[in-house]
């Protein structure tokens, strides 16, 4: 094997990760502010972005930094320590410091959709079966939608679907349909519930 052509990959993996990443947290940014704009107004609420990577912290930590309470009440505790999962967006009830919405951003499906239903099921399970667990997507496949059409859905389709969970896609081209919604019905479906 050519340890240069190794290293050649690995750096163009690297890279192309790298770009993932910063896009990733573009478009989370990107609908954030679109949010906390669209929201401002709403003195009972607090739009946040709780942390960008998940955070481990070990339990019966003698050193435990201190926490906002609101992001305490996202951590989900396990025997190896706990965790805030997939909660690129939460807003908070001001008051309770519990959260009302969470929003899940990704630019694109690719497996990743998994994630934030596993964690839409333990939020839910947390604060209750019906805490909106929002999924905001670019559905940016280059040949088609990640999301198929009602008539023939794909798998991701099928599983928002199932789990009442609505998304909503930036591509003009996405089929709308089901829990399919345009990106312009986030705001009207937030200010509703918050």
């Amino acid at each position: 094997m050519d340890f240069n052509k190794k290293l050649v990959v690995k750096k163009t993996v690297n890279e192309h990760q790298s770009y993932v990443t910063r896009s990733g947290r573009g478009f989370q940014e990107e609908i954030y502010t679109m949010i906390f704009n669209g929201l401002k107004g709403n003195e009972k609420i607090v739009v946040a972005q709780p942390s960008p990577k998940i955070q481990t912290s070990p339990p019966n930590n003698e050193k435990k930094k201190r926490k906002s309470k609101r992001f305490v009440c996202l951590e989900i505790h396990t025997p190896a320590g706990s965790i805030i999962g997939d909660t690129d967006i939460v807003i908070f009830n001001k008051k309770r410091a519990v959260p009302l919405c969470i929003v899940s951003c990704k630019t694109s499906l690719h497996s990743r959709n998994t994630e934030s239903l596993y964690y839409a099921r333990l939020y839910r399970d947390m604060y209750g079966k019906t805490l909106p667990f929002f999924f905001v997507t670019k559905d940016k496949n280059k040949n088609k939608s990640e999301l198929g059409s009602v008539s023939k859905p794909t798998k991701p389709r099928v599983l928002f679907e199932y789990e009442n969970i609505s998304v909503y896609s930036t591509n003009p081209k996405t089929q709308l349909g089901g829990c399919i919604k345009p990106i312009s019905h986030l705001l009207p479906d937030l200010k509703r519930i918050c």
